[in-house]
């Protein structure tokens, strides 16, 4: 074996899992981190812009329990059964399974937002940008929370500045 196979399995065993308490159903869900051929699995046969059915995928595909086991089957009973999960609890699982979470007041606000408040306000505040106010009238509401989400995570994961 190649000096590189080693090194990359060396890499992959050494890998741990995230473990993401989920306190509104009792839950602790364990993700192993996602890698390429996982995320082409979970979005194999789903449109693209279907974000809630992508983090779906993803959650039956990769959430686990302990000793490691699918924690979700994947039967249409599951499928429907979490569709009914509020969006903001897919996204904050989504989140912290990657080792991103935020902090607890800023994801206890995160939950409060409005999406088409938030797109009201960014429409808003692109003034006379008709491309920027067009792709933001097109956006869907979970990808205007994710999009926000992202900033968040972003802006608390920097270095503090002087100025802070």
């Amino acid at each position: 074996m190649s000096h590189v196979l080693e090194q990359l399995n060396r890499v992959h065993a050494a890998r741990k899992m995230v473990a993401v308490e989920v306190p509104e159903y009792g839950w602790t869900l364990h993700f192993p981190p996602l890698t390429v051929a996982d995320r082409q699995a979970i979005r194999r046969g789903v449109n693209p812009n279907d974000d809630s059915e992508l983090m779906i995928n993803g959650l039956i595909r990769m959430a686990r329990t302990e000793d490691g086991q699918p924690f979700f089957e994947n039967t249409p009973q599951m499928r429907a059964a979490l569709n009914q999960v509020d969006f903001a609890v897919l996204m904050r699982i989504s989140a912290e399974s990657g080792g991103t979470a935020l902090s607890g007041d800023i994801e206890a606000e995160f939950g409060e937002v409005e999406a088409e408040a938030l797109r009201v306000a960014l429409v808003s505040a692109v003034g006379d940008a008709p491309a920027l106010r067009k792709v933001l009238t097109k956006a869907s509401e979970g990808d205007l929370l994710v999009a926000l989400r992202g900033l968040l995570q972003t802006v608390s994961l920097a270095p503090a500045s002087k100025n802070d």
